[in-house]
């Protein structure tokens, strides 16, 4: 697991965490005990989920102020890459769509040909954008929890 979580070192080189270089030095912030992977798994775990860029600096920002292991809180973000962003946003896509109530219709090839296809797309985005928010945050709160829940069953000594 430790060729996975960040160290101090490789964080401090990076131009978008300048701010909390004297944060990244503090030795608290680097303790690996359960309470401290638990709050950063959460963190981790909720902006991975949330956000769709700047999840890492965000990360980082909250486990300075909670007191989490930033190493830990900044790979847990790692939740979304690549491999599963398309499924974790369809998810939370249809997740959203399910708890508002909503439906969208997408504009089709030929619907796009038409005189208002930039209408008829922006209104599919924009209806997308609820339900995708709401399910966005659904998952985040619910990572935020189930995560340190696992992180505290699983913890050995």
């Amino acid at each position: 697991m430790r060729r996975w979580i960040p160290d101090r070192h490789e964080l401090a080189k990076s131009q978008w965490l300048k701010p909390f270089a004297k944060h990244l030095e503090n030795d608290a912030l680097w303790v690996s005990n359960r309470t401290t992977v638990e709050r950063a798994v959460g963190i981790g775990l909720f902006f991975g989920l949330l956000l769709p860029v700047g999840q890492f600096v965000f990360a980082i920002a909250a486990a300075v102020v909670l007191r989490a292991h930033l190493g830990i809180a900044a790979a847990s973000t790692l939740i979304t890459n690549p491999l599963t962003f398309g499924p974790v946003y369809w998810l939370a896509y249809q997740l959203g769509l399910r708890l508002t109530g909503g439906s969208v219709t997408v504009a089709t090839g030929s619907a796009l040909k038409q005189a208002d296809s930039v209408t008829t797309f922006a209104n599919a985005v924009e209806a997308a954008g609820w339900p995708l928010a709401v399910g966005l945050v659904t998952f985040a709160l619910c990572g935020a929890l189930v995560g340190p829940l696992l992180v505290r069953l699983l913890w050995r000594k």
